[in-house]
């Protein structure tokens, strides 16, 4: 599925990311983490047992981290949805 976003119609990232992961327990979804709200729907996605691929942009490995960590304030919840970096 690919769309583009659109403030003005209410069309949001989290709203089609929402619909489409709800509908299957194994969503694999593709976007880049630039914005806090993108990288807890990412994290909580992880979290619920979806297949999340996503990119970051940092420096080095703990830069990931680093990145995430101040984007989402769930800290645990970072830590436990991380499979590979």
């Amino acid at each position: 599925m690919q769309t583009e976003v659109s403030d003005m119609r209410g069309l949001t990232l989290r709203k089609p990311r929402g619909i489409f992961c709800g509908r299957t327990r194994k969503c694999s979804s593709s976007a880049k983490s630039r914005d806090d709200e993108t990288a807890n729907l990412a994290v909580r996605a992880a979290l619920t047992g979806h297949q999340v691929i996503s990119t970051l942009h940092a420096g080095s490995c703990k830069g990931v981290f680093e990145r995430l960590l101040v984007m989402v304030p769930d800290h645990y919840a970072v830590i436990s949805s991380v499979a590979l970096v």
